[in-house]
């Protein structure tokens, strides 16, 4: 049955897109801006898991129970201080509205992958749990500053 997801067609959308994202990723930056953002983006998700689990709360949806309120402040708690903190070795600072913009991106792609694996009622995706989260802010980090479109 775990096998039997990676036959579907949505799993495969997904995937190639996490594929395809990473490789213009790589090609368009160098290894250490993609390396910055990517912790950036997965601070607001270790945030989400430390503060939804150390302050608990009002539920933040129902397609992935176990996400609350306070750990989305949490984790945009987090993406706010690891951006003050290496903001001056990334090149290419953004405004305040990008940023709460990345956070909400963040959690959408969270909640996506949520979504898929409940329609299809499948407990793990392997790689894709560990990349569901940057996908979509990638995209948007890199339309801003011009390496895509």
């Amino acid at each position: 049955p775990l096998l039997s997801i990676y036959k579907r067609p949505v799993f495969l959308v997904v995937f190639f897109a996490n594929l395809i994202t990473f490789c213009v990723c790589f090609l368009k930056w160098d290894f250490h801006h993609f390396f910055k953002w990517s912790i950036l983006f997965k601070l607001v998700d270790f945030g989400g898991l430390l503060f939804g689990r150390l302050i608990g709360g009002p539920k933040l949806t129902r397609i992935s129970p176990k996400k609350t309120w306070s750990g989305v402040f949490g984790g945009m708690f987090l993406f706010f201080i690891g951006y003050i903190l290496i903001e001056e070795y990334l090149d290419d600072a953004l405004n305040i509205l990008d940023l709460f913009f990345i956070v909400f991106l963040v959690v959408v792609g969270d909640l996506f992958v949520s979504y898929i694996k409940r329609k299809f009622n499948v407990k793990d995706l392997f790689a894709l749990d560990v990349v569901d989260s940057i996908v979509f802010p990638y995209i948007y980090v890199m339309f801003k500053k011009g390496l895509i479109w």
